[in-house]
């Protein structure tokens, strides 16, 4: 992993989901905040450089 030109470091660690309806959905929402977040915070470091 790499550091930012300031020495800041981001980390990310998810666990694993159970089996069943209700995990299936935080699957899913959690992956759609991701792919909706990640995006953002890329353009973000990207113009701070």
């Amino acid at each position: 992993m790499g550091a930012a030109a300031d020495g800041t470091v981001l980390e990310l660690e998810h666990g694993t989901y159970r089996t069943g309806d209700a995990e299936d959905a935080h699957r899913r929402s959690h992956r759609e905040g991701w792919e909706f977040f990640l995006p953002k915070l890329a353009d973000r470091l990207a113009r701070a450089d």
